[in-house]
């Protein structure tokens, strides 16, 4: 998940279209921060959304004021070396809030959430199939993995510049760092929205068919497709920050997107802005596993028997 953003720049400059300086400078880097072997990533998302309310009754404007707000944070801690890294993950989306800790120690991961009253133990051999699905679902791990997929099959071009000397803010404090912008167009942008529409408002449609809000699948689809078709990016901000070791140690990214032709019940506006900071790079890092025990642990059966992808969905 830490690699979303270094996939993407990664992707933006294959075809390189601006001087070999900067393209040299951004590929170095890049390199040698997705080959670091240990470090911290923070990763925070957040997005507005508007819809338009023409003609909606009080219980769907109820639910659509349900998906208005989203953030989310990941910090994830890793050493290769060692094959153990630690995962935080808050935040919220439709009024519930998102939070647990994902441990990985060798092939063994171990999941903490209020959802679940014991820790989760998951072996090599758990990690595959219907429950680890549904995990990924519950953490957004599943959406991140989709995005990380389309970037690497949508963008085909890109133009990356180096804007100069900088003074950024990072969790070791005020560092120089030298500022790459990479320009994006819509025609870059279309396709990840087409798919990311799409998942957005599938998300949203199982959310209302499990609250029995009546609504029209076929309908949505349709209207998504004709606001895709007039959409208008009001803004495309992208900038990456490299330090003096040569390590990319922030991203950046602004998108403001406006559906201009949209009936009421549909997406009108999105307001996404996207970080990502490394640091202690390269250092030796602090990842513990928590103690564990018969008591306060629990395998991939005992979660099945617990009726927890019922409760995911809705149920009892």
């Amino acid at each position: 998940m830490k690699k979303i953003v270094l996939i993407l720049t990664t992707l933006l400059i294959l075809l390189t279209g601006c001087s070999s300086s900067a393209y040299e400078t951004y590929s170095k880097a890049l390199e040698k921060t997705e080959g670091v072997s240990s470090g911290k990533t923070k990763m925070t998302q957040e997005a507005h959304v508007e819809f338009n309310t023409e003609g909606l009754d009080k219980e769907v404007l109820e639910e659509l004021r349900k998906w208005e707000e989203f953030n989310v944070d990941m910090e994830f801690t890793f050493d290769k070396e060692q094959e153990i890294g630690v995962t935080n993950i808050y935040g919220e989306l439709y009024d519930l809030g998102i939070e647990g800790k994902l441990y990985k120690q060798k092939n063994n991961l171990y999941v903490v959430t209020p959802l679940l009253p014991k820790i989760l133990i998951l072996k090599g051999d758990d990690l595959q199939g219907e429950e680890i699905e549904k995990l990924e679902e519950q953490f957004f791990i599943k959406d991140f993995k989709g995005f990380e997929k389309m970037w690497k099959e949508v963008i085909d071009r890109e133009n990356v510049s180096k804007l100069g000397n900088i003074v950024i803010s990072t969790p070791e404090g005020d560092i120089k760092a030298k500022e790459f912008h990479i320009t994006l167009t819509k025609e870059d942008i279309m396709p990840l929205m087409i798919e990311g529409t799409k998942m957005f408002n599938q998300t949203m449609i199982e959310q209302m068919k499990t609250n029995n809000i009546s609504i029209d699948p076929k309908e949505i689809e349709e209207q998504c497709k004709k606001a895709i078709e007039e959409i208008d990016f009001e803004k495309i901000y992208h900038r990456a920050y490299i330090d003096r070791d040569g390590f990319v140690v922030e991203e950046e990214t602004h998108l403001i997107i406006n559906f201009p032709s949209t009936q009421g019940g549909h997406i009108k506006r999105i307001d996404f802005k996207g970080k990502v900071q490394n640091w202690d790079l390269g250092k030796q890092v602090k990842a513990t596993i928590p103690e564990l025990t018969d008591e306060n642990t629990m395998t991939i059966e005992e979660l099945k028997e617990s009726g927890f992808n019922k409760k995911f969905k809705g149920g009892a």
